[in-house]
């Protein structure tokens, strides 16, 4: 065969498949189109992959036509049919899921699916439900090496669930709102969601050592005496009872000796360097991580807290720098109450209080 007549036979060949609209060719750019919105879907929700793929086209349908509703729902099967919310983004989300559907209708080209988002068979272009990986599979068989470099790392649904997590409270949104978008509860968020974004990094460290020096140079540790002319505390001692003064401007917590951990910021607390005041920090330190990793209302907790820890655990660093028996009587009494949870009957009493009230303060 001469090159003229090659050319002839693909020039005819290539009319051929131009007047088939639906040509294999045609459907493998579309099957792919149809996976990259998936993977846009899957990171603008944050959807969990396995309620992802069991999105269904009748849902999305009453979505885009209706003028109040803009989430999609599922049902999650390991909740037992729990039925969860999966926002998809205001006005973004819903021109991209018009703009999907319009491609989603001319590659079915009338066939039924039930499946809002498919992957088309190899063998006969029908329709077949996404896998729960097809997204990382995509990406390293499609993607990975065309597309893009293959030293671009994927970003996996997991990675980007953290990531809306992050941000949304980074907003300040609700951590009941994020959890619900989420899918799942406060306390799976708080685990294993959360995180700081690499920018806000540099800042936190910083106010945390800033804090950290201002608390270390104000603390007032001293050897227990021995005419006990100081009043004991829960939390250490005083050496002016009935006579709050706040050590700061604007304190986190007020001292009005009337709560224990006002005391932290007042200019007469006095922390012994004995096994006393030691079990006493220990024991309102254990108390305080219970009630920051328990707490429904997750950010109120955290922001009368953290600040209240760094002091706890300024003083306590502080006294186990005194000397090497300083540094062995906390680690002994640090397993006892980390360890085996044996409290100073306050803070056992106290603890118990929160947990019927479910962890709230």
């Amino acid at each position: 065969m001469d090159s003229k007549e090659a050319v002839a036979k693909a020039q005819k060949f290539m009319e051929l498949c131009n007047r088939d609209s639906h040509h294999f060719h045609r459907l493998n750019l579309a099957s792919l189109a149809i996976q990259s919105y998936a993977s846009l879907f899957i990171m603008l929700t944050g959807a969990n992959p396995s309620q992802f793929v069991d999105l269904e086209y009748e849902e999305a349908l009453n979505l885009v036509n209706s003028p109040i509703k803009k989430e999609l729902t599922t049902i999650k099967m390991r909740a037992k049919g729990k039925k969860i919310r999966i926002p998809i983004g205001g006005k973004t989300g819903t021109r991209l899921l018009n703009e999907y559907l319009q491609l989603r209708e001319w590659v079915l080209n009338g066939e039924s699916c039930r499946w809002l988002f498919f992957r088309l068979n190899r063998s006969d272009q029908s329709p077949k439900k996404l896998l729960n990986c097809f997204q990382k599979s995509f990406y390293q068989g499609r993607l990975a090496g065309q597309f893009l470099p293959r030293s671009f790392k994927n970003i996996s649904p997991s990675q980007a669930r953290k990531h809306k997590s992050v941000v949304m409270h980074e907003l300040k949104i609700s951590p009941s709102v994020v959890s619900a978008v989420l899918g799942h509860s406060i306390k799976t968020n708080k685990t294993s969601y959360a995180g700081t974004p690499r920018a806000n990094q540099k800042r936190q460290f910083q106010l945390f050592f800033d804090s950290l020096s201002k608390s270390a140079k104000s603390l007032k540790i001293i050897d227990a005496p021995e005419d006990n002319s100081r009043s004991s505390t829960t939390i250490g001692h005083c050496d002016s009872i009935g006579m709050p003064a706040p050590e700061l401007d604007s304190p986190p917590i007020k001292p009005d000796c009337k709560t224990q951990y006002g005391c932290l910021y007042c200019k007469h607390y006095v922390c012994h360097s004995d096994d006393e005041d030691v079990e006493k920090l220990l024991s309102l330190q254990y108390v305080m991580k219970e009630v920051r990793e328990q707490s429904e209302n997750y950010e109120h907790a955290e922001k009368l807290l953290k600040t209240l820890c760094i002091r706890v655990s300024s003083t306590i660093e502080a006294i186990k720098s005194k000397s090497k028996e300083h540094e062995k009587m906390v680690a002994l009494i640090q397993e006892r109450v980390f360890g085996l949870g044996l409290l100073t009957p306050f803070w056992e009493s106290r603890l118990s209080r929160y947990e019927q009230m479910g962890i709230v303060i």
